[in-house]
């Protein structure tokens, strides 16, 4: 069962995306930066693997409102 998150008047989308990258333990939130247009996300920062890229992507494509996820991280031993 997958986690999702939804997107209602009481919580705007860019809280959301920020709610889920800050409580994933396995990422380094203060490489990430996002910006929401909309109902897309683009983020874009370093990340240690190409498995938390993936990770990062997934993450904020769970939430419900969410319609695009531009992932623009890079791949980098930090």
């Amino acid at each position: 069962m997958s986690l999702q998150l939804f997107f209602d008047q009481g919580h705007d989308l860019a809280q959301l995306v920020h709610n889920v990258l800050m409580r994933n333990p396995h990422l380094s939130a203060r490489h990430l930066e996002y910006e929401v247009r909309d109902q897309d996300v683009i983020v874009r920062g370093i990340v240690s693997s190409y498995y938390h890229k993936q990770l990062v992507q997934e993450s904020i494509r769970a939430i419900n409102g969410v319609e695009t996820v531009h992932n623009d991280l890079e791949v980098m031993s930090i």
